[in-house]
């Protein structure tokens, strides 16, 4: 990757303190339509109002499922071994063509030390194309040639 030794800690513990931020951007819009969809009982409404509640409250069903889906994530990435690897497997971060990953989770972009990293899910065509290679080879995906530039 560059010159210095990666921490691979430190890439894991960013991915987690984004999943966390991700996560807790969640629950406050969990809570703001939860407060939408409270209906003032002393006040008259008309079918607007109810459905605008019945709608936020649905909302904040899908919201609550979101967020229950990130803490998992945060789990998952916590419970990856970051031990050194030299092939490409759950746990490696891996560069593949100038672009950084670590491999064995779903993630969006994240950065660490000025290095943008995305997650390699262990269900994703890339992985399953790249599985157990190492620094130097190269593998096909999707009719196009990868080269393996290093893997920790």
């Amino acid at each position: 990757m560059n010159e210095q030794k990666l921490d691979k800690q430190k890439v894991k513990d960013a991915l987690v303190s984004q999943l966390g931020a991700e996560a807790a951007s969640t629950k406050t819009t969990e809570s703001v339509d939860q407060d939408a969809a409270r209906l003032d009982q002393d006040m008259p409404m008309d079918s607007g109002d109810l459905s605008q509640s019945d709608q936020a409250g649905e909302m904040r069903g899908r919201l609550s499922a979101v967020a229950q889906g990130e803490l998992g994530g945060i789990q998952e990435v916590e419970a990856l071994d970051v031990s050194p690897k030299t092939t490409i497997e759950p746990g490696a971060i891996v560069a593949i063509d100038g672009d950084h990953y670590l491999v064995g989770v779903p993630a969006s972009p994240f950065e660490c030390d000025g290095v943008t990293y995305e997650g390699m899910s262990s269900d994703s065509p890339m992985f399953e194309a790249a599985q157990g290679k190492s620094a130097g080879d190269t593998f096909d995906l999707l009719g196009s040639t990868r080269h393996i530039d290093s893997v920790d």
